[in-house]
Order: structure tokens, then C-alpha cells, then sequence
């Protein structure tokens, strides 16, 4: 299996077609095409200033906007109001492109999702667009915020969307909820065929309105069941399937879950899961407590087993730290897409010599015209044996040559397009320990 290096994050996949947002530019959304055997096309498809209009539909019918100006001018900001909501508009539009989750191909020239703000400063001032549903063509021509329909997560099976609302009022203040109507619903893309498959029950108080919005998450649509995760009233999740049709629903997992996946093609189920926990509660982005023990669970579907994977290096953790998005699983392994940071490193050709440098002019590295083959800052993703339990990272690399230029300094040269590996954590640990001291 040949991987493509995609930089990309939260994509929808149609075909050899990728849909998403780019992470050296989420001020729009990208269009990928595989034209060969590892070789990607990249195009911009909508840019943040095409979601403008949609966006101030939403938000000039509450008061975020003047909050947002007047916040401003108390901090002595020399703008003027129409300057200051000017920028608002702009900043709300990046949100409504960058934060689309949940993406899926809607078979209809839609790629579908919903957009989830991050607990920042600024979420307070565009909260009203949290959960709303969007959708934008595949030829870039539109981009719609589908008003009336709260969806914190969502997904897709058979022309209908399928999503759980939270019963966030759109408009009102944060903790203005109304629980009758929190559940997971389905729904027609043109607002037909509303059903109520499932009720919510779980309560929450008004200082804790952001677990309402993260009480489901992920839902997964496979052979007419759902799969989700669901939370509990004390605020750790478990894993449940219900009918596309409703009725009542299943806990499937034995343990809590932090994060989970189903593949399309066999009847495996995998999760990170808490094989013990303190006093610690789950957070909403899923980072677990420090003295929680996470290890990989695979359930068989078929028979309802599950096993716990013995992992080959003991302090990989599944879903570790806030990087970690998305799992999913081809053949034997699960692939973690994660943006957790590693140190830099570079690798000299000749020996075993290892040097830790930045890659930038002024780097203290020594040695004019020699070839180094230079590793990425971050690792790109991860992925673990379900049958071995090796845990690897993923870098690219390009082979390069670092040069002295006119004024003493040295900067690299790359001579040759990026490349991937998959290295062993325990090896990059070891490696790591062993290395840190070296500057050059």
C-alpha cells in the first residue's frame, strides 16, 4: 500500500478526490485530486470571504456583533465601529471554513458537515454558529450554513443526515439549552423527513453547557446501525449502536472510551479506552486525565469480543494529547492523524551521528556543502499493529544539502521531493534520549 502525504486536516474523501482544509492555509477550503501513484493536485476550491454572506445572516440576528465592537473599543482600539465589525465578519467567515468537522461526500455535489469552534477567547464571540450544519459544492460554486438544524456531530448513509442535537438555542446566550429536544435526529438535505430516533436524557447544569454540545460524538453508519459514542452523567463516554430506524440503544463497550472507529470493509471496532482512571474527568477535546492508563481495545463486532492489544512500546498512548483528531483502521493496523509536536532531528548520511537543529540560517551545524537527509519538525500520524501492537510514527523526509551563503550562515537546500517512513516510537525514544544533548 502506497501512503499519500496529504496536509490537510478534517477532509472528506470522494473517490480519488480530497475535500478539507489545509494546515498551511485554513482561511480556505481545498480541493486534492491524486492524478498518479503519489502525486496530489491542490487546488483552493472556496476561500474564507465566500462564507462571509452566509455568516452574517446568522450572526447580525443576535448581539454578538455589537458585543464584539464594544469589547474592542474598551481595549483603546483605534478602528472604528464599522472597521471593528468589518473585522468581525471577516474573522466569524474563518471560522465557518477552517472549523467544518464531520466531513462527508453527500452523493449529491455536497460535501456535508458541521462547524465546531474551539473553546477560545474568540468562540465566545461567534458562538452562535457552533452546530450548524454546512454545506458547500464540489466544484466550489457554493457554500451554504444550513440555519434551523443544530448539529454537534453528524454524519451520512443513504441520502439522509443523521445528527445529534444538543438543543442549543442558535441565538441565545451560552448556556441557553433546551433539553426536551436534545437527542439524534434524521433528516433529508432539504429539511424533509425530520425524525426524532433517539431521546438524550442526560442533564447538565448551566456552567457546563459545553459538555451538552459534547454529550454524543462521532456518530458511524454501518449496515443500517449507528455506532456512537455517548456520554454519561458522570461525564466519561461509552460506546453505543442503535438502529437507523431508533428503538433503544446498546452500550457495546467495556471499557470508556476516549476515541473510536469502525472499519468499512470487516466487523472490527477499535477504541482507546481507560483500563483504569482517577478523579479526572474526560475533557471535551478528549485529552485524558494525567493518571489515566489508555490502551488500544479491539472489539469483534460479530461475536461482541474484545481484546486488549499488548502494545509493543508500554508508554504509547491511543489518542494521546490534544493532536489526537481522528483514527481509522486499513488491514491490520489503526492509523492515528495526530498534530502532536516531536523534536526536530536530521540524520547525516555518513555514520550514526545525529544533530539537533532548527533548519533555519544561523543554525550551528557545521560543515559546508554536505548532505543531510532532514525529518520533518512533527511527526504526519501514527499507526499501530492491531495484531503486533507496534507503534510507528510517520515523518517525511527529503534528502537536502546545507549551504553557507554570503553572509557566514548556513541554510538547507532540498534537493529532492519529500518522501515518507514509518519509525518505530520506541526507536525515536531511545533516540531522542540518547541524542538530546547533542546541538552540533
Amino acid at each position: 500500500m502506497n501512503l499519500v502525504m496529504l496536509n490537510a486536516q478534517r477532509t472528506a474523501v470522494s473517490g480519488k478526490d480530497y475535500y478539507g482544509v489545509s494546515k498551511d492555509d485554513m482561511s480556505a477550503i481545498y480541493h486534492w485530486t491524486l492524478k498518479e501513484k503519489d502525486v496530489l493536485v491542490q487546488e483552493p476550491l472556496i476561500k474564507a470571504e465566500d462564507a462571509e454572506q452566509e455568516v452574517k445572516k446568522i450572526l447580525e440576528k443576535t448581539s454578538y456583533p455589537e458585543r464584539y465592537v464594544n469589547t474592542m473599543m474598551d481595549t483603546d482600539r483605534e478602528e472604528g465601529e464599522e472597521e471593528l465589525l468589518k473585522e468581525y465578519y471577516s474573522s466569524a467567515a474563518f471560522c465557518a471554513i477552517s472549523m467544518i468537522y464531520y466531513q462527508v461526500d453527500g452523493g449529491d455535489g455536497y460535501i456535508y458537515g458541521t462547524i465546531r469552534l474551539n473553546q477560545t477567547t474568540d468562540y465566545n464571540y461567534f458562538y452562535p454558529l457552533d452546530s450548524l450544519l454546512v454545506r458547500y459544492a464540489k466544484d466550489g460554486s457554493k457554500y451554504e450554513i444550513m440555519d434551523g438544524i443544530s448539529a454537534s456531530a453528524m454524519t451520512m448513509s443513504e441520502g439522509c443526515i443523521y445528527y445529534y442535537d444538543s438543543g442549543k438555542q442558535g441565538s441565545g446566550e451560552e448556556s441557553d439549552f433546551d433539553a426536551g429536544r436534545r437527542g439524534i435526529y434524521k433528516i433529508k438535505p432539504d429539511g424533509s423527513g425530520k425524525e426524532k430516533l433517539l431521546d438524550i436524557n442526560i442533564t447538565f447544569s448551566e456552567e457546563n453547557y459545553l459538555k451538552a454540545l459534547n454529550a454524543v460524538r462521532k456518530l458511524i453508519i454501518k449496515n443500517g446501525t449507528i455506532y456512537y459514542m455517548g456520554m454519561s452523567q458522570d461525564y466519561l463516554y461509552d460506546i453505543y449502536k442503535l438502529s437507523t430506524d431508533g428503538g433503544t440503544p446498546e452500550k457495546i463497550s467495556e471499557k470508556h472510551a476516549v476515541i473510536y472507529t469502525v472499519n468499512s470493509t470487516g466487523d472490527t471496532l477499535a477504541y482507546g479506552g481507560y483500563i483504569s482512571y482517577g478523579s479526572g474527568l474526560v475533557t471535551e477535546s478528549s485529552v485524558p486525565p494525567s493518571d489515566t492508563s489508555i490502551k488500544l481495545i479491539v472489539k469483534d463486532l460479530s461475536d461482541g469480543s474484545e481484546r486488549t492489544v499488548k502494545l509493543d512500546d508500554p508508554d504509547y498512548k491511543v489518542a494521546s494529547g490534544s493532536g489526537s483528531v481522528d483514527i481509522s483502521i486499513i488491514g491490520d493496523y489503526l492509523y492515528v492523524m495526530s498534530s502532536d509536536y516531536t523534536m526536530p532531528f536530521i540524520e547525516i548520511n555518513e555514520g550514526s551521528t545525529y544533530r539537533f537543529i532548527d533548519g533555519t540560517p544561523g543554525s550551528t551545524v557545521k560543515g559546508n556543502d554536505m548532505d543531510f537527509v532532514i525529518y520533518s519538525k512533527r511527526h504526519s500520524g501514527e499507526r499501530v499493529s492491531m495484531v503486533t501492537g507496534v507503534s510507528e510514527k510517520m515523518y517525511c523526509y527529503s534528502l537536502s544539502r546545507l549551504e553557507e551563503d554570503d553572509f557566514g550562515d548556513y541554510k538547507i537546500v532540498y534537493r529532492e521531493p519529500y518522501k515518507v517512513v514509518w519509525k518505530n516510537t520506541r526507536e525515536i525514544k531511545s533516540m531522542l534520549e540518547n541524542r538530546s544533548g547533542e546541538t552540533g
